[in-house]
């Protein structure tokens, strides 16, 4: 145990990264800190290999490819020399992620790569150059009508606020409520592909989340809602259906019963559905069509990972993967969104509240127009 080691002794920690894990990666990250006694130690693969580069011979037309050229450019000792060494090992490791966990680069981007990864860390990399903390941070308020209030230790963390005449998508997962795990929620502007706000919170009991989610919706001008229908999931649709939110997604089940096919309220996950809708989220960051400012979901796709003993799609040793469920129920609507007919609802008499449109203040939106390619 390492609490038997005397001050006066040394402990050693080595690992090649493996995602964030909750062991070496929070080490690493709180002795940056100075939260933590152990010193850190990178070690640049390029400054350690090819161990005999005059043996190695750089073939005649020799041409990188755009991938080298960037490295080249960002590290200065890496010659030709390197990168004929380093196709060398991409051939032996299998690919260009492994080699760059066995391999890595700088001490940052190296804790994207981890094993059994559903997101491989190499297409995280534009996603972890974009990170930036949040604009916003408060919660919405409807006394006497809609309106965000900013406040240091709000649940609702927003990036980007609406815009009149853009479309939105929200996904929820919901959870317990107040001390079980966390219920997620992210906001995406459906034409960016941009996550615009976020709520992470084990505060919210599941009635309370419908009602959060009621007025989330509307303040992102009836954004398309996808709620996981599983546990708890029930209670937060039926509360949103109490107050009559217009833009709700239905799943189509068979009734054996009727005999027919029926619709159903809400995102049932069954090992089908959410293998599709993951597979729809990882095109999308594959291609570049899905982009995060949030530090949150990053760890969170990072340690994502498809469990090798269950097959079961998780985070990884059981760390908090409510996130990604959220980005894929809301993603899926953004990719059957041909299927989708959105309501515009104006009807103030939807809630027992005086919901107007107040969505003034400073506007970050930042993205209008930009690509995130």
């Amino acid at each position: 145990s390492a609490q038997s080691v005397s001050e006066l002794n040394e402990i050693t920690l080595e690992s090649s990264p493996n995602g964030r894990d909750a062991t070496f990666y929070t080490l690493w990250k709180a002795s940056e800190v100075g939260l933590s006694p152990f010193k850190r130690f990178f070690f640049e693969w390029y400054n350690y290999y090819p161990e005999h580069p005059e043996l190695i011979d750089i073939p005649d037309g020799f041409d990188p490819s755009d991938e080298e050229l960037e490295l080249k450019a960002k590290y200065n000792e890496i010659t030709d020399k390197h990168l004929i060494w380093r196709r060398y090992k991409i051939v032996e490791c299998g690919s260009v992620e492994e080699f760059e966990r066995q391999y890595p680069t700088d001490s940052e981007q190296c804790f994207l790569l981890g094993e059994a990864q559903v997101f491989p860390g190499h297409w995280l990399k534009y996603i972890d150059n974009n990170i930036k903390v949040c604009g916003f941070r408060g919660r919405l308020k409807a006394n006497p009508k809609l309106h965000f209030e900013e406040s240091s230790n709000g649940f609702l963390k927003v990036w980007a606020k609406p815009q009149m005449g853009e479309d939105y998508v929200i996904g929820a997962d919901p959870a317990e409520g107040v001390g079980g795990d966390a219920a997620a929620v992210v906001v995406i502007h459906s034409t960016t592909g941009i996550v615009v706000a976020t709520i992470n919170s084990n505060e919210l009991d599941p009635d309370v989340l419908g009602i959060e989610l009621y007025k989330l919706g509307k303040y992102y001008n009836y954004a398309f809602l996808n709620v996981e229908c599983n546990n708890h999931g029930f209670a937060v649709l039926s509360k949103l259906k109490e107050l009559n939110y217009p833009n709700l997604y239905f799943r189509e089940e068979f009734d054996k019963l009727k005999n027919k096919r029926t619709k159903r309220l809400g995102f049932r996950s069954t090992k089908d559905t959410k293998t599709m809708a993951v597979d729809k989220l990882r095109a999308a960051i594959r291609d570049r069509d899905f982009l995060v400012y949030d530090k949150e979901i990053l760890d969170q796709l990072v340690n994502y990972v498809e469990n090798p003993k269950s097959g079961r799609l998780e985070g990884m040793d059981n760390s908090h993967d409510d996130l990604v469920t959220a980005c894929y129920l809301a993603w899926f609507i953004v990719a059957t969104s041909a299927n989708i007919t959105k309501v515009s609802k104006k009807d103030k008499s939807l809630a027992p509240w005086d919901l107007q449109d107040d969505n003034s203040g400073p506007n970050t939106d930042g993205f209008t127009g930009h690509s995130i390619r």
